[in-house]
């Protein structure tokens, strides 16, 4: 029978769609919101008695980095979000911790203090000394948190759909 569809097939091929849509709109939002993380967090960092002039001259180092880390993750991001839900060994929360490095440095060389961090943090994330990587997807950027949301419950959804079929 040539007509009959298989609802099995259907609900997880459905699910699977749901997702692909989901993860591509997490993406765009990642992708348009990276680089001003970035800055926010560096210029959070800056000590606050930096004059304005010391601060501004600070602006193109800053966004050098912002466009570095960008460049660097976004491939990362691109990879992990079209892969296979069963093939993901990271989620775009890890990538985003593990490519501030430069952002780091950059604090370093400019002298600025590394905050004070639990140790058990301390040692999750012993690349991230000023404690720039993100905790959800608010630390980002607020329009990430329902992109967030969505991906993530699709992501369940799919793999809990493979599961029951």
């Amino acid at each position: 029978m040539s007509g009959d569809t298989d609802p099995t097939r259907d609900a997880v091929e459905q699910a699977e769609e749901v997702y692909r849509t989901a993860a591509r709109e997490l993406l765009e939002v990642l992708d348009d919101t990276i680089r001003g993380w970035i800055v926010r967090s560096l210029d959070s960092r800056l000590p606050g008695d930096w004059s304005r002039a010391r601060r501004d001259a600070l602006r193109g180092d800053i966004a050098d980095v912002a466009e570095q880390i960008h460049a660097a993750v976004m491939p990362r991001l691109r990879d992990l979000l079209t892969t296979d839900v069963a093939r993901q060994s990271a989620g775009p929360l890890g990538l985003l911790r593990s490519c501030v490095g430069p952002a780091n440095r950059l604090l370093d060389e400019l002298g600025v203090s590394r905050p004070e961090r639990d140790p058990v943090t301390a040692s999750m994330f012993p690349d991230d000394p000023h404690d720039l990587g993100p905790a959800n997807f608010d630390d980002v950027d607020a329009r990430l948190h329902d992109v967030g949301l969505v991906w993530g419950a699709a992501k369940a959804h799919v793999v809990l759909t493979r599961h029951r079929h």
